[in-house]
């Protein structure tokens, strides 16, 4: 449930900061991408699609065709890096999450979430 509430929370607050940060918004224009993500065995699932300069995310559920996948296996592991105390961009270069998409490619866009960090603060625990 933890892992849920904060999913959400990342991806409301990075849907705001569309409207409030220019430079941020500037960051997503031209981009047209699914990130998917899973936790296994259980979930949560959730995706977020970027696209015209917003972001778009549900909860609990999954994308019929995701640019990106990005599966943890360990709940602990899913809660470190969303809490923004291990970067997204540092899991998928060292294998500790699944991906199915071009990891290169993919590490082109993991600024979405990361940019969250400095603004979370003592908010994750």
């Amino acid at each position: 449930m933890a892992l849920t509430l904060l999913l959400g929370a990342l991806h409301y607050c990075a849907s705001e900061l569309v409207n409030i940060d220019p430079a941020y918004k500037q960051k997503l224009t031209g981009i047209d991408i699914v990130f998917q993500y899973k936790t296994e065995p259980d979930g949560p699932n959730s995706y977020a699609i970027l696209k015209d300069s917003r972001i778009e995310y549900k909860i609990d559920a999954i994308h019929e065709n995701p640019t990106f996948v990005v599966t943890t296996n360990d709940l602990d592991l899913a809660l470190k890096i969303f809490k923004g105390k291990y970067l997204i961009s540092e899991a998928i270069k060292q294998g500790d999450v699944e991906v199915i998409g071009d990891k290169q490619e993919i590490l082109k866009y993991t600024f979405f979430l990361e940019d969250l960090v400095p603004y979370l603060g003592d908010l994750t625990g």
